[in-house]
Order: C-alpha cells, then structure tokens, then sequence
C-alpha cells in the first residue's frame, strides 16, 4: 500500500502544563464516535519513572481538549515486575469491556544486565484493575529473557498478538546492548498464549532493535507499522495475508514536508488508526520523546 503521509505537526509536548514529564512517549491511539479522539500515551517523571494517562484531542480544534488529562496506570508494587514503571499502552475492547496490555520494567544494572520488560493486561471497564500481578505472557524457550510493546486485534474469534521479543544480549564496549523483534502469538482469552517461533519483522543492515507494532486490516491483507533502530529509530511498514509471515515494504511509507528541529533525527512508536477516509498516526521525535508526540495522516481509497 503505497502512502504519503503528511504532517500535523507536534501535538503533546513533555512540558505542557498538565503534566510534569522528562519525556512523552509510546502512545495508543483510539477513535470515539466523533471527531474527538482518545489518546493513551507513557510519561516519565523526574526520578525516570513511567506512568501511563489519557487526554482527549479535537481533530477539528487541532487541539489537546482543556481539563482532559487523566491517570489511567501506575507503578506496580515494590519487587513486580512493574514496579519501575508502566509503559506502551495497547487497547483492545472484547464483549464491550475495554482491556489495556502494557509493558512493565524493572531497572538493570549499568554495564551488566540492561532494564527487563515484561507485558502486563488490565481490565478498564470501570477502573484500572491489573487483570494479573505477573506478565500476561509467560517466559518460555521461545521468551526466555523479555516481551515488550505489542499490538493486539480480534478476528476470527481469535485474538491476534504482535509483540516484541528479546531475542539476544551483545556486548559492546563492554556495555550489554538488547536485540529484538516482533513475534506472534494467539489466545481466545487473554490468558492461554499459543507463540509463533518465527519473527515477524526481518532485520535490515545495521538494525538492532524492532519494536512498537501498530496493525490494521484492510483489504484483505494486515498492515503494520512498526520502529526499526540502528544509529536512530525510523518507521518502518509491512503487509502480511495471514499475520505471521510479512514482507516489509519500507519504500512504500513516505513522508511529506519538512522536518521540524523535534523530529529530525528521529521518528518512533507508531500508533495508526482508521479515521473516516484517512489513516491516523501518532509517533514520537527525537530521543524516545523528550521532543515530545507528533501527529501524521494520509488519505486511503
């Protein structure tokens, strides 16, 4: 699918005055009835703890909806394995009751073992309830060190799981570095997980790191967006007919204008939504989002 995507600009910044946040990052993007959109996004405070909330944002306005800002997750309890923050908000909604996957870590050791991640559901239906005090998805010989940011979609009866898994440690300069990839799995309740071996996204020339799926489907075919890093994180896009094997088709995901001075150097984390006669996408700038959220769209036959 061939696509040209052009710039909103920024939207969300880490030093707006609702919030108190050293970096805005991995987000989720969900359409409401109208023009109002509801965005579900990760912001670390000062003592680089992460925190998942919600504002609501009027594409009509351009703009962040005053008073909208709410907390939707915190920290787990000291020693979870969420206790160093909540992050990657992923929304799937099944027998009209709203459920979040999110990514839990616990800080590593410099020069040792890097952070550990771990996905985690909760149910929000009525109010934040962690569905699990440990990961949703079990460490296995297909996971055996760390699962992270995921996107999930209902088809079938099934439900359909992209997510992120910690293939590997490198050493680099004496300094441990992760490698991962995109992995698939199945479930009919949220809790039995039926993994796919195979990864997903293949590695390009001097990648390390692929991460933050975001999938649609359309016409017949799954499409995903995704982040691809070596030096920087760029966007990356694949088409699969079945969701387990996917070609990727970078070449076919442009964006127009110019670059602003906050997104640069880097473009990461994207969430795409179907809106009217458009697709939606949030991602966040330079540095993991210490620049801040953008927004992109480009219109679909």
């Amino acid at each position: 699918m061939q696509q040209k995507w052009t710039r909103l600009g920024r939207i969300l910044s880490p030093n707006q005055n609702f919030i108190k946040s050293i970096k805005i990052g991995q987000s989720f993007i969900e359409p409401t009835n109208n023009h109002i959109i509801n965005i579900y996004f990760t912001h670390r405070n000062t003592d680089n703890i992460s925190h998942i909330s919600k504002v609501k944002y009027n594409l009509k306005k351009k703009q962040i909806i005053k008073n909208s800002f709410k907390k939707i997750l915190s920290p787990g309890s000291y020693g979870h394995f969420d206790f160093h923050g909540v992050s990657y908000p992923a929304i799937i909604n099944l027998k009209n009751k709203k459920k979040m996957f999110y990514v839990g870590w616990q800080k590593g050791v410099k020069n040792q073992l890097p952070f550990k991640n771990n996905l985690g559901l909760c149910d929000l239906s009525k109010k934040p309830n962690r569905i699990s005090k440990a990961p949703i998805i079990p460490t296995d010989d297909i996971d055996p060190l760390s699962t992270g940011s995921c996107f999930a979609l209902k088809k079938n009866n099934h439900i359909k799981l992209w997510y992120t898994s910690f293939l590997k440690y490198r050493n680099k300069k004496n300094n441990y570095e992760h490698i991962y990839s995109i992995r698939y799995a199945t479930s009919k309740n949220l809790l039995n997980w039926k993994k796919n071996k195979k990864i997903c996204i293949p590695f390009r020339k001097n990648e390390i790191a692929i991460s933050k799926p975001s999938v649609i489907y359309y016409k017949k075919k799954f499409h995903m967006w995704f982040c691809a890093r070596g030096k920087n994180y760029k966007i990356g896009y694949a088409e699969s007919k079945n969701g387990i094997k996917w070609i990727r088709r970078d070449n076919q995901f442009k964006v127009v204008g110019k670059p602003e001075k906050w997104d640069k150097l880097a473009m990461s984390y994207p969430s795409v939504i179907k809106y009217k006669k458009k697709l939606l996408m949030l991602y966040t700038g330079n540095d993991y989002g210490k620049a801040g959220m953008g927004m992109l769209e480009t219109k679909i036959d």
